[in-house]
């Protein structure tokens, strides 16, 4: 009997130490990987869009990094309220003319090295490259200013569950936001990307 219970006493403790083990390495783990995660990048812009707008919006993939989409969102108003459709398209070629203007991209962390993608909207329309396909289209409500306390914003968002994120491989893959040449008198538009790169 005494030797029985000192063997149970001695698997118990094995048992409450390697579960003590076990804890103290994850939370070791928990902490190291805070500083692991994939460096990631933010943009935003406002601007106004040409009469009859085809790409309005564009993110471009880089020469080093793989470029992994998490996140596009827009919302505008119109002079004359209505509906547009909007679509997601990628590109195996990017745009051409136009007038890009650059958008200024921000790091979550101060110590990442700069971003290698580039985003840029415009305010003339510029000649599409090669479309792969159409990864969404939405027919948005766009209303006037003085209502656009009612304008609700559009977000696609990649990457969740079990999807995968949006990728762009190389300067060549783009992913751009189209309005399909809709008439949008007075338009101004604001749009938001997250994005990870490694």
């Amino acid at each position: 009997m005494k030797r029985l219970k000192h063997l149970l006493i001695g698997a118990v403790f094995a048992l409450v130490w390697t579960a003590t083990a076990f804890a103290q390495t994850s939370v070791v783990q928990s902490v190291e990987n805070v500083g692991n995660k994939v460096a990631t990048y933010y943009s935003a812009s406002s601007f106004t869009l040409d009469t009859t707008p085809n790409v309005v919006w564009t993110i471009t993939g880089s020469s080093t990094r793989t470029v992994y989409i998490k996140s596009i969102s827009i919302t505008c108003t119109m002079t004359t309220a209505g509906q547009v459709n909007i679509s997601v398209k990628k590109y195996s070629s990017a745009a051409s003319g136009g007038t890009a203007v650059a958008t200024t991209e921000v790091a979550s962390d101060s110590g990442n090295s700069a971003n290698t993608a580039a985003v840029a909207h415009y305010t003339a329309d510029p000649t599409a490259g090669t479309a792969v396909g159409t990864l969404s289209i939405v027919s948005l409500s766009i209303l006037a200013p003085a209502t656009a306390v009612a304008n609700q914003p559009q977000v696609w968002r990649f990457g969740e569950k079990e999807d995968q994120y949006l990728v762009l491989r190389g300067t060549a893959q783009q992913v751009g936001l189209d309005f399909g040449g809709a008439t949008t008198t007075g338009g101004v538009c604001q749009v938001s990307a997250v994005w990870m790169e490694k």
